[in-house]
């Protein structure tokens, strides 16, 4: 068996979708969606446990599953899938539909094998360039140290943007640390000022004396009165 996946160098209309969805509603879409994107070969399926043993017999092209289903949830079903006893479905390309996309989902998904994860509700151009770009998709599914495969370069490329995110996290939290220290500064030298004004109340500065104790400018009316004032004394003398 090839590494490459199943549904590498396939035309579109040529791929052979299996769909594990437990709404009734969902399911419609998509069938609705696929036939619109003219694939014609597609199957649906009420949850992981119909879709299991029906998969294992005869491989899709390629698995679009919901993530939350109950029972057995999509991540259930795909780390089965994933496991070397279930080839050739360890190299069926994996898509996960969801309503509620994280990071932490995304990552978690992708871990266990997945190709892509959308989001619901989902529109005919992007079901269709999702596809597209999973036939064009040159990564080869290679086993783990667990044994159980996934994308090639998948959990490396993960690995290293999470040690990205966790600098950006660090990186903030100093920033928002550093801005705390000079309000605490700040805080702290307003304190000390102000017990200093109370121990020695005569090192006030001006800009502590009230404002009616400050000396101001002298008026027309007192600049007049004044200068009467001299020239009456010199006369007097």
């Amino acid at each position: 068996m090839t590494d490459q996946h199943k549904a590498f160098g396939k035309q579109l209309a040529d791929l052979d979708i299996a769909v594990v969805e437990d709404s009734r509603s969902t399911q419609t879409i998509l069938r609705s969606l696929l036939a619109f994107i003219k694939i014609k070969k597609h199957r649906i399926y009420d949850s992981p446990r119909e879709a299991v043993p029906e998969l294992f017999a005869d491989p899709p092209d390629v698995i679009l599953s919901d993530w939350y289903m109950k029972p057995v949830s999509g991540y259930q079903m795909l780390c089965l899938l994933r496991q070397p006893r279930m080839a050739p479905l360890t190299h069926v390309p994996f898509i996960f539909l969801t309503a509620h996309s994280t990071r932490s989902l995304v990552s978690k998904a992708m871990r266990a094998g997945a190709h892509h994860v959308l989001v619901k509700p989902l529109s005919a151009n992007v079901l269709e360039s999702t596809l597209d770009w999973v036939t064009r998709d040159e990564r080869k599914m290679i086993p783990g140290r667990d044994g159980s495969f996934h994308v090639e370069g998948v959990p490396e490329l993960l690995d290293r943007n999470e040690e990205k995110y966790a600098a950006l996290s660090r990186a903030e939290e100093m920033h928002l640390q550093s801005d705390q220290d000079v309000k605490d500064r700040n805080l702290r030298q307003k304190a000390h000022d102000f017990a200093s004004l109370l121990l020695h109340p005569d090192m006030a500065t001006e800009e502590d004396e009230p404002k009616d104790a400050r000396s101001k400018p002298a008026t027309q009316q007192e600049r007049s009165s004044k200068a009467f004032g001299q020239r009456r004394s010199v006369h007097d003398t």
